[in-house]
């Protein structure tokens, strides 16, 4: 009996049961309250060192996992609402905030540099602007820069520190990029929801990294090469790629549930769809991910 391996099939399991009633409209909660879990990995892991028997360690482990999830639902569960009114449940006034960069048509390769420590954020739609960023929230402000490195423009999109309580704040933002520069997208994020829909964009590199995030990304076949780089903790990804377009997963994480309907094994950590060599279109895909969910979508 590994109970380690059990322990972590459970903290998986409870996770989803979490996301299972909050859809369902039984409970209220948001990524924020999943970060708050992310101790519970030091704590398991701490405890599958000690030298007594392993029956004992998982007790243990199973205890302490139901009762942080039970704390977590209880005292972060409530619900809210706001769309730049008051929330009811901080009494904070909820703000507006829109920023913009303009486009320059001479411009080929653009970056954005984006960081977020928690919210719902979604990407989509195209921007006559280089980018167009409206947000509505109680709390915290965002800051919209760019600079040139050679022949790129690095557009720095970014929170600034506020006061945040886990489970009761309000934050969504909504991104459009323009479609005529080849970009590179890199997403730092804490506790956040984001969804992601770059088909209509040229898309070079994307590298996202997160505690405790939801990402749903969907990329189209504008590109000839695509590389998405994904490093969370525990996380749930949604990768959606055009059936015509080759695809290779390499899987680095320890403990990735993985959803890839299509894909052929091809080495112990290496998947590839049928079509990966002669497709003009290719996307490399490569999971450093610890604790997490991953599901590639072919559409």
């Amino acid at each position: 009996m590994n109970s380690k391996r059990i322990t972590w099939g459970v903290f998986l399991v409870l996770i989803g049961i979490m996301f299972a009633l909050r859809n369902f409209g039984f409970i209220h909660f948001n990524w924020g309250m999943v970060l708050s879990l992310w101790p519970l990995i030091i704590v398991i892991w701490g405890i599958s060192l000690l030298p007594v028997k392993e029956w004992i360690k998982l007790v243990i482990s199973l205890t302490i996992t139901i009762l942080a999830f039970i704390i977590v639902i209880q005292t972060g569960g409530t619900n809210y609402s706001c769309g730049c009114c008051r929330n009811k449940a901080t009494n904070k006034e909820c703000q507006v905030q829109k920023l913009n960069l303009p486009y320059d048509s001479s411009l080929s390769h653009a970056k954005l540099d984006f960081d977020a420590a928690a919210g719902e954020f979604t990407f989509d739609s195209i921007s006559a602007n280089l980018v167009d960023f409206d947000r509505s929230g109680d709390f915290a402000s965002f800051s919209l820069t760019s600079l040139d490195e050679d022949s790129t423009r690095i557009v720095n999109l970014k929170m600034k520190d506020s006061e945040f309580s886990v489970g009761t704040n309000k934050n969504k933002a909504h991104i459009r990029l323009n479609p005529n520069p080849l970009w590179d997208i890199e997403m730092n994020a804490g506790a956040a929801e984001i969804n992601a829909d770059f088909s209509s964009l040229k898309i070079r590199n994307i590298d996202f990294e997160a505690g405790a995030s939801k990402l749903t990304l969907r990329i189209g076949k504008l590109q000839a090469l695509t590389n998405i780089s994904l490093n969370s903790g525990v996380t749930s990804v949604t990768v959606e790629i055009p059936k015509e377009s080759g695809c290779k997963l390499t899987n680095q994480g320890a403990l990735t549930h993985k959803n890839i309907d299509g894909f052929v094994k091809t080495d112990d950590n290496e998947f590839c769809t049928p079509n990966f060599r002669q497709s003009p279109n290719k996307i490399i895909i490569v999971s450093e991910s610890a604790i997490s969910e991953l599901k590639i979508v072919r559409y």
